[in-house]
């Protein structure tokens, strides 16, 4: 049963962590009405990225 959660968990946590780094500027004006127009922000987004894909990676 622990494993049938972690892989759900997983299933979800991916897409979003790419939405959040990777298409950030087709997913975010769509989803959010929020336009990350500057390098800082940018950049926070791909960090948020890199935290949800390093729990992944420990789970």
């Amino acid at each position: 049963m622990k494993k049938l959660h972690l892989i759900i968990s997983v299933t979800v946590i991916v897409p979003v962590a790419f939405a959040y780094g990777a298409a950030q500027d087709k997913l975010l004006p769509l989803l959010f009405d929020f336009k990350a127009d500057t390098t800082d922000l940018h950049n926070i987004f791909r960090g948020i990225m890199c935290l949800y894909m390093g729990m992944v990676i420990i789970w």
